[in-house]
Formats: C-alpha cells, sequence, structure tokens
C-alpha cells in the first residue's frame, strides 16, 4: 500500500468548520446550519423570516447594546459638565446697588449690623476684615450696646430722616476716588433738618464683586467705622 494511500485510510476525519459556525461559538451564540434553519422554516411555512434572529444575531445584539451603552454614558458625562462648567458667574453688582440693598435690608429687619445669627448677611456687604470687626463687636456685645452706639447707616443715635438720596457710583482711577478697584457712593439726606451725608468707600475684590471696605462720616469729625472699631478692638 502506498504511502498516500495510507495516509488518507488512517487520518482521521474532522468534519468542516464553517467561519459562520466559529463566529457564534466563539461569542456563544446558539448556532443552527443554514439546512436546518431552511427545512424548520419550511415545516412552518412561515419562510426565512421567521428566523431573521439566525445565527449572527446574537452578535449583533451585543453590538447594538454595547453602543447604545456608550451613547448613554457619553450624554451622562456632557450633562455633568455643562452643569458644572457651564455656570455662569455670579452677577457683579454696581455699588451703588449694593447701598441701596443694604439700606433696605437694614429697615427691613434684616440687615448685617447688630446681628449674631447670620454671619453670612455680613460677609455679602464687607470685605473680610471690616467684616470680622462688626460681626465681632455684636458678638462681644451679646445683645448690649457695643462699640457702634449709633444707627451706622445715618451716623446718629436718633436719626430723623428725609429728603434722602443715594447718589450715583463714582469710580475709582482718579485723584478723588482713588485706585481703579476703589469706588464710593455717597448718601445725603437731612437729619432732623440739618444736611448730612455718609461716603461708603468700595473695594473691588479678585472675583470682581465690590464689597463695602469703610464707613466714612464728614460730619462727624471725618470719623472711619472701621478706624474705630479696629481701635476698640485693640484696646479690649
Amino acid at each position: 500500500m502506498n504511502a498516500s494511500l495510507l495516509s488518507a485510510c488512517c487520518t482521521p476525519f474532522v468534519p468542516e468548520v464553517s467561519e459562520s459556525e466559529s463566529i457564534a461559538k466563539a461569542s456563544g451564540t446558539p448556532w443552527m446550519p443554514q439546512a436546518a434553519i431552511s427545512a424548520k422554516a419550511g415545516e412552518t411555512g412561515a419562510g426565512d423570516g421567521l428566523f431573521a434572529w439566525h445565527r449572527f444575531d446574537g452578535l449583533l445584539d451585543s453590538e447594538r447594546l454595547m453602543k447604545r451603552i456608550s451613547l448613554l454614558f457619553l450624554a451622562m458625562v456632557l450633562s455633568i459638565a455643562s452643569s458644572v462648567f457651564g455656570q455662569s458667574p455670579a452677577k457683579v453688582l454696581d455699588p451703588h446697588v449694593i447701598v441701596k440693598k443694604l439700606y433696605a435690608a437694614q429697615k427691613a429687619g434684616k440687615g448685617p449690623f447688630f446681628q449674631t445669627k447670620n454671619r453670612a448677611v455680613v460677609d455679602s456687604y464687607f470685605t473680610k476684615e471690616f467684616a470680622n470687626l462688626i460681626w465681632n463687636d455684636a458678638v462681644k456685645a451679646g445683645g448690649e450696646v457695643g462699640t457702634i452706639d449709633f444707627d451706622p447707616l445715618y451716623g446718629s443715635q436718633d436719626p430723623q430722616i428725609t429728603d434722602f438720596e443715594i447718589m450715583d457710583t463714582g469710580w475709582g482711577g482718579d485723584s478723588k476716588f482713588g485706585e481703579d478697584d476703589k469706588a464710593v457712593v455717597q448718601v445725603t439726606f437731612k437729619n432732623a433738618g440739618e444736611d448730612q451725608m455718609i461716603s461708603f468707600r468700595f473695594q473691588q475684590l479678585k472675583n470682581k464683586q465690590w464689597k463695602i471696605e469703610d464707613i466714612r462720616y464728614p460730619n462727624s469729625d471725618d470719623l472711619l467705622l472701621k478706624e474705630l472699631l479696629r481701635s476698640a478692638a485693640e484696646a479690649k
């Protein structure tokens, strides 16, 4: 028996595995020979459409699912990024508006002076140093009269106000109102018939917000409220 014939006789038979069957087995997808699918369709009379889920459908469904998950994840990331980075910065208020809000809050009993319940209210109007002095004076007073023994918005213990007016903001950048990051708002009124004025000095912070850094009383020996509070704090 020649060698080629011997080889043919002794070589075990290995059924040919189609490429589609290999893919199905690798993906774990149930596989049915096309002939069986056709026969099954013929038996039922349903035609090829009944078995549109054939051996590749499982693989395709997995791909579709992964694509949907990827799209949902991307949408979630974009939504989070938009909420974090898309926030608009806080609106920068004109010092004139800040003074107007300050008088309105004090009149409504929600101002920053003479209270120890809400430090944030104090910080919303004044620079850090000035806010600390105002807050600490109120805390040390413990509900009694502290260093500020007068109405700080009128410079009087018993104000009788008429002809009240908040002037437009005087911006820095010249010799009158100081450097570019400074501003002044003057308030004029009559107290018991006498002309009075109070000057609110502003400082612009690094975040561009304006805060009151001091209050000046030209009709009371040019008193500066921050200097008064600082001196009282150092004396104690």
